[in-house]
Parts: C-alpha cells; sequence; structure tokens
C-alpha cells in the first residue's frame, strides 16, 4: 500500500492504523473510537482535533452524537485482506525457491536404478488364462455437464489503494459540492434574492439526486435542507420550500439508518404542512396541488419502501407521516382526500397493533382529524361518534410526552364535541 493511503487511514493520536470502530470528528478527520474516548476521558473544559485544531464539543449524547466512518472502516477491511494476500504470496514464493535449492542439490547424487521383477502367478480364474483384446472399442465418456458456477469463478478482486483513495476523493468533493449549494441558497435568503434563491433550489434538488455522496454526510445535509425550507416558508416562497423539501426527500434516500432515515422523512411531510397552509392563504392552491402533492406522494412512497426497519417503529412513523399528509390536504381544503389518509393511517395501525393500538397517541389524533373531516364534510352525528373514540384512546394512550400535552389533546376534542352539540340543539 502507498504512503498516501496509509496517511488516510492513520489514526493521528496512537500513530498507527486506525482500529474499528472509527469515528468522524464534526471537522471530517477520522480517529479510532478507543483514542477518542482516552482524549475526551482527560478532565478539560474542550477537547480539540489533533490534526487541526477544530473544537470538539461533547454533546448531551457524548461519543454517540461522533458518527461511524463505515466507508473508512471498509477499506481497513479491504487493506487488511491484501496484506494477509501478500503474506501468503511471499509464502508461497519462499517454497517455490526451497524446493528448487532441493532439486539442485539432489541432482548430484547419483540415482541408483531399482529393478523390481515379477513373476507369473498362474491364475484359477479360466477368464484370464488366455485374454483376448477387445475387439470392440471402448465407449467414449461423456463429460459431466458442468454448471454455471463451476464454467465460470471469477478471480478474487485485489485491494486497488489508487480506486479507493479516488473513490474517497468523489464523495468529499460531492459533499462540498453539495455544500456549496446549500450555502448559497442560504447567502440569496439572507440577501432577501427570493426569485434566484428559488432557481438555486432547484439546482440543489438535482444535485441531491446525481451527486456521488458519502451516506454518513445525508442525515446532516437533509436537516440543513429542510431548515432552508422552513426558512422559505416564513419568507412565504412556498414554491421554493416545496423544492427544498424534495431535495431533503431525496437525502433521505441515502441515510443507512432505517430509523434515522423514516424520521427524517416524517419531517420532511410535517414541514409540508406550513406550506399548504401558506398557499391557502395566498389563494394559490392550485400551485400547491401542481407542486407539493406529486412531492408528498413521493414522501409517502419513500416511506413505505423503507427496508430492515423494526416493523413496530415503521408502521407508527408511517401513521404520523399519514397524518401529516392529511392535515396538508385539509389545510388546502380538500377534506375528502384528507378523510382517505387519516383512514389509512387508523387501518396502519390496527393492522400493526390491533387491540393494542389504543396504546398510541397517534390513533387518538387520527380519529380526531377524522372526525373534524366529517364535520367539515356535513356529517355531524358521525363526528360526533369518532370525537368520543378519540378521548377513548387519549386516556389509553402510553406515550404521551407530557400530562400538558394530553391535557391540550383532550381540550381540543372536548371543545369540538361541545360545538357540535350546540350546532344538532340549535337545529
Amino acid at each position: 500500500m502507498n504512503q498516501r493511503m496509509q496517511d488516510v487511514l492513520m489514526c493521528p493520536i496512537c500513530i498507527e492504523m486506525l482500529q474499528p470502530p472509527v469515528v468522524t470528528l464534526p471537522c471530517q478527520h477520522n480517529l479510532c473510537r478507543v483514542c477518542l474516548e482516552d482524549m475526551c476521558a482527560q478532565k478539560a473544559l474542550s477537547h480539540s482535533c489533533p490534526i487541526c485544531r477544530h473544537t470538539i464539543v461533547l454533546g448531551p449524547n457524548g461519543l454517540d452524537d461522533f458518527p461511524r466512518n463505515l466507508i473508512v472502516e471498509q477499506l481497513l477491511d479491504e487493506h487488511h485482506k491484501f496484506k494477509r494476500n501478500d503474506v501468503i504470496s511471499a509464502h508461497d514464493v519462499t517454497q517455490s525457491e526451497e524446493s528448487k535449492s532441493v532439486a539442485k542439490v539432489l541432482g548430484n547424487v547419483p540415482s541408483r536404478e531399482l529393478v523390481v521383477k515379477f513373476e507369473k502367478v498362474p491364475s484359477s480364474d479360466p477368464w484370464t488364462k488366455n485374454p483376448q483384446p477387445s475387439k470392440t472399442p471402448p465407449a467414449p465418456v461423456e463429460p459431466k455437464p458442468q454448471s454455471s458456477a463451476q464454467k465460470f469463478t471469477p478471480k478474487p478482486e485485489l485491494f486497488n489503494p489508487k480506486a479507493a483513495i479516488e473513490l474517497h476523493k468523489k464523495l468529499e468533493d460531492g459533499f462540498k459540492k453539495l455544500q456549496q449549494k446549500i450555502e448559497i441558497v442560504n447567502t440569496l435568503i439572507r440577501h432577501e434574492d427570493y426569485s434566484l434563491a428559488a432557481y438555486k433550489s432547484d439546482e440543489l434538488a438535482a444535485i441531491a439526486t446525481d451527486l456521488p455522496l458519502q451516506e454518513l454526510h445525508c442525515e446532516e445535509a437533509t436537516k440543513e435542507v429542510r431548515n432552508l425550507a422552513k426558512e422559505m416558508c416564513r419568507k412565504d416562497q412556498y414554491t421554493a420550500a416545496v423544492s427544498l423539501l424534495y431535495s431533503a426527500s431525496k437525502l433521505c434516500e441515502r441515510i443507512p439508518n432505517p430509523e434515522v432515515k423514516m424520521e427524517e422523512l416524517m419531517f420532511c411531510a410535517d414541514a409540508m404542512q406550513s406550506v399548504a397552509t401558506g398557499m391557502k392563504s395566498l389563494q394559490i392552491v392550485t400551485q400547491f396541488k401542481q407542486h407539493a402533492v406529486p412531492v408528498l406522494n413521493d414522501i409517502w412512497i419513500k416511506m413505505s419502501r423503507v427496508a430492515n426497519a423494526d416493523p413496530e417503529s415503521k408502521a407508527i412513523k408511517s401513521t404520523w407521516c399519514l397524518r401529516h399528509i392529511a392535515m396538508c390536504y385539509n389545510n388546502i381544503g380538500d377534506h375528502e382526500q384528507a378523510l382517505e389518509n387519516n383512514k389509512a393511517a387508523i387501518q396502519l395501525m390496527q393492522d400493526q397493533f390491533g387491540a393494542y393500538s389504543s396504546q398510541y397517541r397517534i390513533l387518538g389524533i387520527c380519529y380526531h382529524n377524522l372526525a373534524t373531516g366529517h364535520r367539515q364534510l356535513g356529517t355531524p352525528a358521525e363526528a360526533e361518534r369518532i370525537y368520543l373514540m378519540a378521548l377513548e384512546c387519549y386516556n389509553k394512550a402510553r406515550d404521551w410526552p407530557s400530562e400538558e400535552r394530553k391535557r391540550r389533546s383532550v381540550v381540543m376534542t372536548t371543545t369540538a364535541l361541545a360545538e357540535i352539540g350546540r350546532s344538532m340543539t340549535a337545529r
């Protein structure tokens, strides 16, 4: 392995090859997790990167806030395999040279002829007394058919340090280019050049789709792009916000952790509610249906295709995503589509958890939204029945983040029930 590759895979603390797990600092330098633990175990107010002296700030999760660099760990693994192959090859060459030297020495020793005399022993088998040569030649032996695996056995690929360095550089350059585009959009927003910011947002969506990016960078980039979309909403630039949320959903696809991927997709759907509310206030609902609805559908498709996730966690996060999508339709006045999404969310919870689905507060929230849809569509009796179901689910739910959140939900549903009662009495 050349010196440049060794420098890439060298820990700056122990001055040896990196040992997994390898963690990446905010300044993008890599360290052994053990070495970083030893450094942070010292009682100091702050720590710094041993290469660039960038300040290291420990979050509430400690060292767990620093992501693992899976690409560097894969390079280390390939390097060790390559090193073992070199050792085996050197061993084979040594054995070959030793056998040649032995043969050279033995070649100088005169060989002795070994004469073996065979005596003819009479056979008692009458068939072998006078054997006659067979007149018919033996049938040719047909070769056994080989399977496709036997016909072609590819040689194992050797570790290529040059290709690994080029891949690492390509991924780093992709992330830098993405960061530059994000910074450009952020600068344009600060200078209130919203038309150009919207144009650059479309470029950002294309970059998020096509650029080669390291998976560990995508989570950070997704959050930054989503925050830009929220800033665009605060400036009433909703079309640009839709483009940015589409870019964030594209980046979500590259996040390796399925739980984090689903959570970020759920946040993208949640942020779209502000877009729906703003477009309705500006009376541009048609633009929302043209631009935002396809993005909402794309977010839901990405959520449903997340693999290797815990089934219960996926059901809960998918239900929240459907709830956010239903709220978007409700905000633009499409109550029938909102009703269908709430029904789908409730059905998803019941299919996954059955009778235990009421232990999760999202079920009661979806019942409340479903009742609101019936109320807006002019079926108050059905709305009253479903509001009561929502209150029952609120009391059974065990995942409320606080008693205050539960109280506010109960008050909201109780108020809606009281208004239905008054309207029905007035009739």
